[in-house]
């Protein structure tokens, strides 16, 4: 499950400026994605300096590293420019992240959606992703937080679009020394 984070309205941060790399104005960029190789494909993108304020950057050349990205932006041409972006924030629009393999979600997208059980019924939302070997949905259900592994056992249809994911056995999620299995 890619891990871009939602910033502000459709805005996602993809990466964070974290210094100068060399003489000539380019960038040691601390990839946040989870697909470093977008910003081979990437002519532009909106950066946000530390003040917040954004503005779209035209990209002219990079280079993976195993720790991110070396990114050339025109118009930036001194260590000294580089140095004074750093924190800088790289983000894209909804429209420009990168697109997934089917039954892959964006956190963000997950973020809020309603919860039902398999007949239907409301069991509540999902409030946090923890990510992990198997990443684990919070359902906040009024009083109660039930925790969800995100595979095919434990969760059904995801329906970005239509706001909902469909929960097997939740009431055995929800009420674990029910199955035999607790002490």
């Amino acid at each position: 499950m890619p891990d871009e984070t939602r910033q502000e309205p459709d805005l996602y941060l993809i990466g964070k400026v974290v210094a100068a790399h060399g003489l000539q104005g380019a960038l040691r960029v601390h990839a946040l994605t989870d697909f470093p190789e977008r910003f081979l494909a990437m002519k532009s993108c909106l950066c946000r300096s530390k003040n917040s304020a954004v503005r779209r950057v035209q990209i002219k050349r990079v280079k993976l590293t195993p720790k991110g990205a070396i990114l050339v932006l025109e118009g930036v041409t001194t260590r000294e420019e580089a140095e004074a972006m750093a924190g800088a924030e790289f983000c894209v629009t909804r429209e420009e992240r990168w697109p997934l393999e089917e039954s892959m979600y964006y956190i963000s997208d997950l973020m809020h959606l309603e919860v039902v059980d398999e007949s239907g019924g409301h069991v509540g939302e999902i409030s946090d992703v923890t990510r992990g070997a198997q990443d684990i949905l919070h359902v906040n259900c009024g009083m109660e937080e039930v925790l969800v592994p995100l595979v095919d056992e434990w969760v059904g249809d995801v329906n970005i679009e239509a706001g909902k994911v469909v929960v097997k056995n939740f009431d055995l999620l929800r009420n674990p020394d029910e199955t035999g299995n607790g002490s």
